[in-house]
């Protein structure tokens, strides 16, 4: 067994850092409500809070962390596309409803990257699907650059949720976008070579079934990191305590029952190995993950209260039959009448 040591950061510091994230929660959260272009704050903070709470021995709460991170991302990017008010159901079952504008500037690949990693590392079925219900194109505005390995990067994970496009093929294209071919990927070289381009790899390896070459592989993920946070300008960042690409991909090793010989403080078992639901309320249009308390889908935005909602296990909820949507091409339910991202008849 290969145990990758996590980087050093001063205990007390970090107990302070912690409690200024969990204050900054409790001030905040209620204000959401009406302050929707604070959502992804909030959702790093929580996460944060996941991270740093497991460099302190809170390691049992940093599940639930990442779940309210992963459902205040998953709501920003739902109520982007949405002109009315968006709902999510939240860890503790209560309803969290948001009016206003959202930040637009926030809507972009890699912070949609950020919120599927931390949701699949958690398996958080809710936020995987509302996440990958969103229309590339809003990640991608007109006249805004971005790096070229982004698009197809997201690619592969939505691919990993709702099974939409190839992602063996996706995961090739992000893969050779990472060479710095161009100058404008200089500064963004380091997260790159340390992050994701190892992160890639992984994934590629892990679904390829070459399960030594994937332990490798995520050894360099672990190292990367751990060189990436302990630098300078990130070293007292609580988000580096954990590795939320490598939980993820540890995650779904497991549920392959596959060995993997590598273990470190960044993978805490809490987080990878806390068990994901096993039923599902569903909108009886869309069939996305719903509270039977609110009264409009947040994905689809049909309101819900003259239909009784959809109840499936999560296995039949994943596995689907699924078809394509005849607009839009994303693999929805075969019993759905509406498609969750461009909300037409499929």
């Amino acid at each position: 067994m290969k145990t990758i040591p996590a980087h050093k950061i001063d205990a007390a510091m970090l107990a302070e850092k912690h409690a200024i994230t969990l204050s900054y929660l409790d001030d905040i959260l209620p204000l959401l409500p009406n302050r929707p272009d604070v959502l992804r704050g909030c959702a790093l903070n929580a996460m944060a809070l996941a991270a740093g709470g497991v460099a302190l021995g809170e390691d049992a709460q940093a599940p639930a962390r990442l779940r309210l991170s992963a459902r205040l991302s998953a709501l920003q990017y739902a109520h982007a596309a949405s002109e009315a008010a968006s709902t999510i159901e939240l860890e503790d079952g209560s309803l969290l409803t948001v009016e206003g504008e959202t930040d637009e500037s926030e809507i972009n690949f890699q912070y949609w990257l950020d919120a599927m990693w931390c949701a699949l590392a958690c398996g958080d079925v809710v936020a995987q699907h509302w996440l990958a219900a969103v229309d590339f194109a809003r990640l991608a505005p007109e006249g805004i650059r971005f790096n070229a390995y982004l698009q197809p990067y997201a690619g592969s994970l939505r691919s990993l949720v709702s099974g939409e496009g190839e992602i063996a093929e996706l995961l090739e294209q992000a893969i050779a976008r990472c060479e710095p071919s161009s100058p404008e990927l200089e500064f963004t070289q380091k997260r790159i070579d340390q992050l994701d381009y190892p992160a890639l790899k992984a994934l590629f390896l892990l679904l390829a079934d070459e399960p030594e070459d994937f332990d490798e592989a995520l050894i360099q993920l672990l190292e990367g990191h751990r060189k990436f946070w302990q630098s300078p300008q990130n070293a007292l960042a609580e988000d580096g305590r954990i590795c939320l690409p490598a939980l993820a991909l540890r995650r779904m090793a497991a549920q392959r029952a596959q060995d993997v010989a590598v273990q470190s403080p960044y993978l805490p078992a809490s987080v990878w190995q806390a068990a994901a639901p096993t039923a599902l309320s569903l909108c009886p249009y869309c069939l996305s993950p719903k509270s039977p308390a609110a009264s409009h889908c947040g994905v689809c935005q049909r309101d819900t209260r003259n239909d009784a909602p959809l109840e499936l296990s999560s296995t039949r909820f994943i596995k689907g039959p699924h078809k394509a949507c005849r607009p839009c091409a994303m693999p929805v339910d075969i019993l759905a009448v509406t498609c969750p991202r461009c909300r037409k008849r499929p």
